[in-house]
């Protein structure tokens, strides 16, 4: 034995020789047990007909083989990958619609807080369309601010995942943040909060200013 991996690989059972003392221990000079072949053509048609070509060979002449295609063993892993994504998208749309509802909330809890307020509005000649406008405003910049806390805390829990994996497992992992994605965000937050609120903004312009002042 040459060494120990220091990677957390097998739960540690793997045991490392150098080649030539391995094949002298198990009496397999010579020989190996597997074989790396590299195609000018990459096209997948083409490697497939080359590892049948291979295998029908090599099982002629008595080997029992196993072929394992590297482009295969890549839309496998993207697949894989892709469903993990799908899980933590699904999970994502879970915390954004607690998180809307959460705002209709607050919304709806602010306009019975100051419905005198509104009544005054109101008693002063504001429209509903001026009422809109404030209540607009103020679940614009909440949504706003969580848009930017997300955007800076998406990044560096990104970052830490990344270096925690980097560390601790010793494997490179390439780090990718869409820098796309933080607009289209915003115009979906914008899109999404504008949506949510009707029900809240419905109720602050259907105040009756008399009702409103009388309000405890």
């Amino acid at each position: 034995m040459i060494g120990i991996d220091s990677e957390i690989v097998n739960d540690g059972t793997n045991v490392f020789f150098p080649l030539t003392q391995l094949q002298r221990l198990t009496n397999s000079v010579g020989v190996v047990n597997a074989l790396w072949l590299t195609t000018h053509n990459t096209r997948d048609h083409f490697v497939d007909q080359v590892s049948a070509s291979v295998q029908t060979r090599l099982g002629q002449a008595g080997y029992p083989v196993g072929i394992q295609k590297s482009y295969v063993e890549t839309a496998q892993n993207a697949s894989a990958n892709n469903a993990i994504i799908a899980v933590l998208e699904a999970l994502g749309l879970i915390v954004v619609g607690i998180a809307l509802i959460g705002l209709v909330s607050t919304l709806t809890l602010a306009i019975i807080e100051r419905t005198r307020e509104v009544g005054i509005l109101r008693c002063l000649g504001a429209g509903a369309h001026q009422i809109r406008h404030v209540f607009n405003a103020e679940a614009l910049v909440m949504a706003l601010a969580g848009w930017v806390l997300g955007s800076v805390l998406s990044y560096f829990v990104l970052a830490g995942l990344v270096a925690f994996a980097e560390h601790d497992f010793g494997f490179t992992v390439v780090k990718v943040f869409p820098l796309l994605s933080v607009p289209v965000a915003l115009i979906a937050v914008v899109l999404v909060t504008l949506l949510v609120v009707r029900p809240a903004l419905r109720r602050a312009v259907h105040i009756q200013p008399g009702s409103a002042l009388r309000y405890e």
